[in-house]
């Protein structure tokens, strides 16, 4: 009998509920603040509006639903209004529509193409927005690839398209133009998705099991644990990096400068457990224990600096986030820069090329006669 799709896309959605954090563990009472109290960013008053050593101020002139997407330079950033892709100068505010629709964008390594994906199916496009070519058309059954992750090199990508239970993965040449399939099937796992492309060989996918270490397949909504895997484009052999334990979800935050991983790993009922680093086989790094209410790490490029994100507590309609940092790779190490108000515990940062400038974007609930409406904000901060 053939499974609905409806089914697929609310594992998916639940799926990601567990590899973000979002609303796990319990969290000490935070009063409401009421209607007319929703402050977006609070820096602590002993810093007057600098803290360890970090500055923070709002962007003006923000293109509206602006999603971003990466820098190209140090003063550029390219993303999403909306449906079109735009880039926003965070020094002069100068905004440039390119004049092309996308539902996702993704930018290259070299920072010099995108790609980005809509009804048409997946295309390229120069920063520019001079050249644009369809790569892959979409399909009437298959719909439009997803996904897509760049190699280092910039000249090609992988990407996905979903099916009911799993994906399947492509990899495209930009100078052949000739996609070929992955095999990323793995015995006892499903829920695949590529998240890095570290080295030219290696292609690192987060997974998701469907059978328990004692063979158990009962029905779980979210899997019995998370893990990493590797495809070696050199042999076509997919293999796990990790192993954890079941009710485990180790969960990919990024990569260092070194093409080492940075995760963290999660309970789905505990919340967070330890943070880390592994090299690409697996072996560890550094790993420590973690805060159950961290949500997401980065480790900056060129520096032993560590930023987190740590969910504090329900504020009104509203979630209320940490940004912290430490100096070094050690959690207890860590001072709060700023607290958040995000709604349902959006948030994200993207360091600039040289990691001197971070760019915070979130989404605030603020009251209106009517009710509620959705507000973004957008956040430079720059170490000093």
């Amino acid at each position: 009998m053939k499974r609905k799709r409806w089914l697929r896309t609310g594992l998916v959605a639940l799926l990601a509920l567990v590899l973000t954090g979002c609303g796990w563990g319990e969290r000490d009472g935070v009063t409401d603040p009421g209607a007319d109290q929703v402050v977006p960013v609070m820096l602590p008053t002993e810093q007057e509006g600098e803290a360890g050593g970090h500055t923070f101020a709002r962007l003006e002139g923000v293109p509206e639903y602006y999603r971003v997407a990466g820098w190209l330079d140090q003063d550029r950033l390219i993303g999403l209004s909306g449906e079109q892709i735009t880039i926003f100068n965070v020094v002069s505010g100068a905004v440039d529509h390119l004049g092309i629709k996308a539902w996702n964008i993704w930018l290259s390594p070299d920072r010099g193409m995108i790609a980005f994906n809509n009804e048409t199916g997946l295309s390229c496009a120069t920063v520019d927005g001079g050249q644009v070519r369809l790569l892959v058309p979409a399909d009437a059954d298959m719909g439009v690839p997803d996904g897509v992750v760049w190699s280092p090199d910039s000249r090609r990508m992988v990407y996905r398209v979903d099916h009911e239970w799993d994906s399947v993965h492509y990899v495209f040449d930009l100078d052949t133009g000739v996609p070929q399939e992955l095999n990323t099937v793995l015995d006892g796992y499903f829920m695949n998705r590529a998240v890095a492309w570290p080295t030219p060989e290696r292609i690192l996918f987060q997974t998701v099991a469907s059978v328990g270490h004692d063979g158990a397949r009962e029905y779980t909504e979210i899997g019995y644990r998370g893990d990493l895997a590797v495809l070696n484009l050199e042999n076509g052999e997919y293999s796990l990096v990790t192993g954890v334990k079941d009710g485990e979800f180790l969960v990919f935050q990024g990569l260092t400068s070194a093409n080492e991983v940075v995760f963290i790993l999660k309970d789905p009922v505990k919340g967070s457990r330890e943070w880390g680093i592994l090299a690409l086989d697996g072996s560890t790094v550094q790993v420590q224990e973690v805060d159950q209410n961290v949500t997401a790490v980065q480790v900056a490029d060129g520096e032993p600096a560590v930023y987190f994100i740590r969910e504090a507590g329900p504020v009104g309609e509203n979630m209320r986030l940490e940004f912290l940092h430490a100096g070094t790779q050690d959690w207890t190490a860590a001072v709060t820069l700023a607290e958040i108000t995000s709604e349902s515990g959006f948030f994200s940062f993207v360091p600039s090329p040289d990691s001197g400038r971070l760019v915070l974007s979130f989404a605030v609930l603020e009251p209106v006669p009517e009710g509620f409406q959705t507000k973004e904000y957008l956040y430079l901060v720059t170490r000093r």
